[in-house]
């Protein structure tokens, strides 16, 4: 094998000198049989391969050894491109991923609202030296040098107009009463070229507002052109979105913390976790492309759902879940609290987010919550029916699914 010898047990590594090498050079029993990362002191090497085959116990590195690139490689299935394959990295499936090969760069990434998650891009694009410059935006001062002395931006500024002014790329990371907004007012003072995206925990009335907006001044801007004859181009100060101006992308990163600030930020929170992109008929496919790239850069797995399912799938992977475990918390007697232990705890740990937060979330996707809920109310009436009658067969079964079914899910 003409790879470099640096190696896990059975886990070929290349050398950093042949991590950018094309795929041309591949032999056909490298791209049968290798599973490659990057060397760790090579950051951005590319992943070569067809589908390889799932790594046994013991076979995975032991610790944080190499890169992030090299230690999120193993779980993944990754796809062989080349001319000859016809392949392209658009074409993948929509649950599957390649790391771009070089990974972007961008001249200035703006973040709104450097908490937790804006906190962790900020760090995450430092580290990766994925930005020459990361401006934070928001409306504390000390919060904000609290960010800066964190290290995760560069700069910081509450005036949002002049934050955006030069950004590649704006993440809009405010509560979700406040993200359209800041997209509106991101679009109407940001370089027609850029990307905006949020990272909101619900997208189908984010969305909805955001384009109800494009619509409008795409309507206003044709009776203008209609009126006045010459070539219509952007308005200074119109908040223009995705003709001949901004694009925006909705995201949803499925990572985070019950704790929230950036005092908890951290540069490796979107590795190897799941991000939803959630583009509709009106996204330009560019665009969608650029988000993907982006997220692809800090360590995620993407995929894209539209927003109306993303809002219904998440109702019963995030939004139930902290219902339920508020209820736990709420159903728990007094007395009972000296005696909590490790159960108690993990069901009930996302009980302790922020309340304003939440009621914000929730609001936002009331009808899939409420929908979520019936089910949870369902299973809950089959596993009391089975205690009242003694049903002990049936308690297990309900019981042995539920464990099956959590076994299975993906860390």
């Amino acid at each position: 094998m003409k790879w470099g010898s640096w190696c896990l047990g059975n886990q070929a590594v290349a050398r950093k000198a042949n991590c950018r090498r094309s795929c041309a050079n591949l032999t056909e029993s490298d791209k049968k049989t290798d599973w490659f990362s990057c060397h760790p002191n090579h950051r951005y090497g590319r992943i070569h391969g067809t589908t390889h085959r799932t790594p046994q116990k013991g076979e995975y590195p032991s610790g944080r050894i190499g890169t992030p690139v090299a230690r999120r490689l193993l779980p993944l299935k990754c796809v062989f491109l080349s001319r000859e394959d016809g392949i392209s990295a658009t074409s993948l499936p929509q649950s599957t991923w390649a790391i771009p090969d070089p990974m972007p760069t961008y001249s200035s990434v703006a973040i709104i609202g450097v908490g937790l998650i804006g906190g962790s891009i900020g760090l995450a694009l430092r580290q990766r030296q994925l930005a020459g410059e990361v401006v934070g935006i928001g409306r504390s001062e000390e919060s904000l040098r609290h960010a800066e002395a964190r290290g995760a931006v560069h700069r910081i500024t509450t005036d949002l107009s002049a934050g955006v002014a030069e950004a590649e790329i704006v993440v809009v990371c405010s509560p979700v009463p406040r993200i359209v907004s800041h997209i509106l007012a991101t679009a109407a003072a940001c370089p027609a070229n850029t990307l905006i995206t949020d990272v909101g925990s619900t997208k189908a009335e984010i969305i909805a507002a955001v384009e109800a907006v494009a619509r409008n001044q795409r309507s206003e801007a044709s009776q203008r052109q209609k009126e006045s004859h010459p070539t219509w181009t952007r308005p200074g100060g119109d908040p223009d979105m995705g003709q001949d101006g901004p694009t925006f992308v909705g995201s949803h990163p499925l990572a985070g913390d019950h704790r929230t600030g950036v005092g908890h930020a951290r540069a490796d929170l979107f590795e190897d976790r799941t991000v939803v992109v959630t583009p509709t008929n009106a996204t330009p496919p560019g665009s969608v492309e650029r988000a993907r790239l982006f997220w692809h850069a800090l360590g995620a797995r993407v995929c894209t759902l539209g927003p109306d399912e993303h809002d219904r799938l998440v109702a019963a992977t995030s939004h139930v879940p902290h219902l339920v475990a508020a209820a736990v918390v709420a159903s728990t007697p007094l007395e009972s609290l000296p005696l909590t232990a490790t159960g108690w705890r993990d069901v009930t740990r996302i009980a302790a987010g922020d309340p304003s937060l939440w009621e914000a979330i929730i609001a936002t996707n009331r009808q899939n919550i409420l929908d979520a809920l019936c089910r949870v109310e369902w299973s809950l009436a089959e596993f009391r029916d089975a205690i009242v009658a003694g049903d002990h067969q049936r308690l297990a079964q309900l019981l042995t699914e539920a464990k099956q079914i959590r076994e299975n899910a993906r860390e």
